[in-house]
């Protein structure tokens, strides 16, 4: 309670710092000229362009800013009446050597002013308090300013913890703050007073019988019938008591009969079942496959499925695994490792069959980083070329006959250093009929690699034929490809 009552008393005796009317006569010309452009401006952001006598130039609002203005200034310019101004004041600020951000920073949790960001591509809105709060810890925003040490980070979290205030910052801390009896008390009350339901995750990972009807009880107001629960769910992953399996097996029968759209907090429902690590559990995740009415909403029941035991060697999940390889088209990298010492001879037959009809595969379970050596796909077809080499080469013509852009290079690339005379008709036959670049470009690539000149003839016929390959970027693409290879 003391040190409760120290952090409130230093928080609210700095929240009045600044509170004092503005006074701009207190800045230079040069200072007053930059803040005036950051107003018209009212947008924070390391992107912003101008036309200028030469052209378009970029312009940098922070260099100017630290170029006119002292730390003093800067101190000031945190408590300005616009909201962007502040940021930007405390952005500078925090480039300027010697200077305390924390006292600062403590002044502007309840600064929730709405600004808007821009950041290379990424635009958004942001609260102040929280834009300052990301500039001041490390490996956050500006990575060459000074940022908060491990103590100062625990002081601020504590802080944002016990002041009220609405920042995300304070959501932030709850989810981070490690479960101690000290803390115990503090996340309950927040939890039956405020409502808070990242103090509901926190508080479910002291998993005490106490709290079992605050994590029953909860759900978001305004929320649709049968949702609202997606913090709920969370809790429960982190306590996954019988209590609770009830609700979770009402909730997930209601989703079966939804044929018109699906819920991100479903994914949430999923890892909460997933969480109890039992066959029961097993049974209820398994039920997508026959209870789910609608086949495009399926996917989405076994995306989340795939997602909730993704990563986990528990032996329980062990056939839920080889479900969602064999009849779901679902299998990650590590799954694939782990159920190959399993059962090889199985493995092996599977992974033909994933390469064989890799359209029907989810890509993103599946993978498909082409370039990568270690990626899924990768070392499934190495793995089928060790074993059974006519299997491999049959693999590959069937991929550059249908693969789609993701998997496509993975074949057309290994169809190049094999140089099979067997993948010319494959490759050409796509070549003929294909609009995408990135495709038949992948695809040229391959026959030129036989540096056969009957190829690279056939090659220029087709182009021919297929006007797409002339058309757009790559059309001049495919161009600059035969140039470079004097096919002409």
């Amino acid at each position: 309670m003391k040190s409760y009552l120290t952090i409130l008393i230093l928080a609210l005796t700095l929240k009045t710092v600044g509170q004092t009317a503005f006074d701009r006569s207190a800045f230079s010309a040069a200072t007053e000229k930059v803040i005036s452009n950051i107003e018209q401006l009212n947008k924070v952001s390391d992107n912003i362009y101008e036309k200028t006598e030469v052209g378009i130039k970029k312009r940098d609002i922070l260099a100017q800013l630290l170029n006119v203005a002292s730390k003093e200034e800067l101190i000031t310019l945190t408590n300005h009446p616009n909201g962007v101004v502040r940021c930007y004041s405390f952005w500078a600020l925090s480039h300027k050597p010697n200077v305390n951000l924390l006292p600062i920073l403590i002044n502007h949790i309840s600064d929730t002013a709405n600004v808007q960001t821009l950041f290379g591509d990424e635009g958004g809105r942001e609260k102040a308090g929280d834009f300052m709060i990301d500039v001041a810890t490390p490996d956050y925003v500006d990575l060459a300013c000074s940022k908060l040490d491990s103590t100062q980070l625990a002081r601020l979290d504590s802080i944002l913890i016990y002041t009220p205030n609405d920042l995300n910052a304070k959501a932030n801390a709850i989810r981070m703050a490690q479960p101690t009896d000290k803390l115990y008390s503090r996340f309950r009350e927040l939890v039956i007073k405020d409502h808070n339901q990242s103090a509901l995750v926190t508080l479910a990972k002291y998993r005490k019988q106490q709290d079992v009807s605050l994590i029953l009880e909860n759900r978001e107001g305004g929320e649709p019938a049968n949702e609202g629960y997606f913090y709920t769910y969370q809790a429960i992953s982190q306590f996954p008591s019988p209590d609770f399996m009830p609700l979770l097996k009402r909730n997930l029968q209601n989703t079966y009969e939804e044929s018109h759209h699906y819920s991100n907090e479903w994914a949430e429902l999923y890892q909460a079942i997933a969480a109890y690590r039992n066959p029961e559990a097993v049974e209820l995740l398994k039920t997508p496959f026959t209870k789910v009415k609608s086949r495009d909403i399926r996917e989405y029941h076994l995306n989340f499925v795939f997602a909730a035991i993704q990563g986990s060697t528990d032996s329980v999940f062990d056939g839920l695994k080889w479900m969602l390889w064999e009849d779901g088209g679902r299998i990650g990298l590590a799954e694939f490792k782990y159920l190959s010492l399993q059962s090889p001879l199985r493995a092996f037959v599977l992974a033909k069959n994933s390469l064989l009809n890799s359209g029907q595969m989810e890509i993103s379970s599946f993978g498909y980083n082409n370039n990568s050596s270690d990626s899924l796909p990768v070392i499934m077809l190495n793995l089928i070329f060790q074993k059974d080499s006519v299997s491999g080469l049959d693999i590959i013509r069937t991929n550059l006959r249908q693969a789609d852009v993701h998997m496509y290079p993975i074949f057309s690339r290994r169809a190049a250093e094999i140089c099979s005379r067997s993948f010319v008709i494959p490759l050409f036959e796509r070549i003929e009929r294909e609009d995408n670049p990135w495709i038949y470009l992948e695809a040229v690539k391959a026959l030129i690699a036989y540096n056969d000149h009957s190829i690279n003839k056939k090659i220029l016929e087709c182009r021919q034929k297929n006007k797409n390959l002339g058309t757009g970027w790559g059309g001049k693409e495919l161009n600059s490809l035969l140039k470079e290879n004097n096919i002409n």
